[in-house]
């Protein structure tokens, strides 16, 4: 059995093309003065003049992981008795490579070791090319309450092109877990603003257009910027799975030949709002199937076939040609076999959602599947 109860997930990514972000791991709240955090690291703008220690080739550009910098800007926290000239210390946990010849914005702690500065795990050091978003939440006024702030990039990529391209002046909806629209548009440099948001999660509407979907959306505290890009990207089959319960990581949507003995042939990516996208299929007739990796009775995952029958002899074949479908292939997971557990909690304040663990065990007491949901 599962709990069928909606819940909300969103993922971004914080976009980067190149090898030298100071940390492998993603940190989604751009530098703000107002933070804790970034008040107590030094920021400023540097050049790299000079590679120190090994030094490795990039595409034909020489770049290193401790390397000598001019300072140009000083925002923060450098001590005013250190030279316009300091060396950046990228080994250890985040192993940092840096260009030469590239400016960096720098969000980093003063060594131990005169005009020496290190990272801390997952920091925003990037290129300053790279770094809009961080110029803009500097100071902290953007992302002043009340409430707090989405912000991102939205970018656009296909297989035809594989290198990412802003999107500038498109209207983007989210909806918080009550259903509320608020909109948005980028602006010229491709980069949303979204303040003011009550905290919670907010999921972005998927369906752009008929030929584009979107994934984004994020989670928001108070007084608090959170960088949330946002990926356009083709498609060429597309639905929805209804009612609003839906899944996500625990539910895969394939398109298969009507060939009994094929095999599935591309997942779909489902977005935070329920919608499903195929972004390039083969001309040709397909079962869509859905499956939920929870294992049943007997060892078998639960599976069903468009537009909710449990064998492909019920199920409604879908053609796919060289357009995009305008026809969306709304999927009723009622013809899953799932049990319906519903589970309520409420916050004893509704603007302040609290996070909840949902476990499900089999009859032997081990773990099935965890997910997390907040109230509201």
């Amino acid at each position: 059995m599962v709990a069928r109860r909606a819940f909300l997930f969103a993922a971004s990514v914080i976009f980067s093309t190149s090898v030298v972000a100071a940390c492998t791991c993603a940190n989604y709240t751009p530098v703000q003065k107002t933070m804790e955090q970034y008040a107590k690291e030094t920021i400023f703008t540097a050049r790299v003049v000079q590679s120190l220690g090994q030094v490795y080739n990039n595409n034909g550009e020489r770049s290193s992981s401790r390397v000598v910098t001019l300072v140009r800007h000083r925002y923060w926290g450098f001590p005013s008795y250190w030279p316009s000239l300091v060396i950046l210390d990228g080994n250890g946990l985040c192993g940092t490579a840096f260009l030469e010849g590239q400016e960096y914005l720098v969000s980093a702690y003063p060594s131990t070791r005169y005009g020496v500065f290190v990272f801390g795990a997952c920091s925003r050091t990037l290129p300053l090319k790279t770094s809009p978003v961080d110029l803009r939440t500097l100071d902290g006024s953007l992302c002043a309450g009340p409430g707090g702030t989405l912000i991102g990039h939205v970018y656009y990529s296909s297989e035809n092109q594989p290198q990412a391209s802003l999107v500038r002046n498109i209207v983007l909806t989210f909806r918080d877990s009550y259903g509320k629209v608020y909109t948005t548009q980028s602006d010229n440099e491709g980069i949303y603003e979204l303040r003011h948001l009550p905290p919670g999660p907010y999921t972005l509407d998927s369906r752009i257009g008929p030929s584009r979907y979107a994934q984004g959306g994020g989670d928001v505290s108070s007084g608090v910027c959170r960088e949330s890009s946002i990926r356009l990207h083709p498609y060429v089959v597309a639905g929805r799975l209804i009612p609003d319960t839906y899944w996500n990581w625990n539910t895969h949507l394939t398109l298969v030949g009507t060939d009994w003995q094929s095999r599935g042939l591309m997942e779909a990516i489902i977005a935070s709002d329920g919608g499903f996208y195929f972004e390039s299929v083969p001309q040709g007739e397909y079962f869509l199937m859905a499956r939920v990796d929870l294992v049943g009775r007997f060892n078998h995952g639960a599976e069903v076939y468009y537009p909710g029958v449990s064998s492909r002899e019920n199920a409604v074949k879908v053609r796919v040609s060289n357009q995009t479908r305008s026809q969306s292939l709304d999927f009723n997971p009622d013809g899953l076999p799932l049990d319906s557990i519903p589970i309520f909690v409420e916050s004893p304040d509704v603007l302040h959602p609290i996070e909840v663990q949902i476990r499900v065990l089999d009859s032997w007491r081990r773990l099935a599947h965890q997910f997390g949901s907040l109230t509201g």
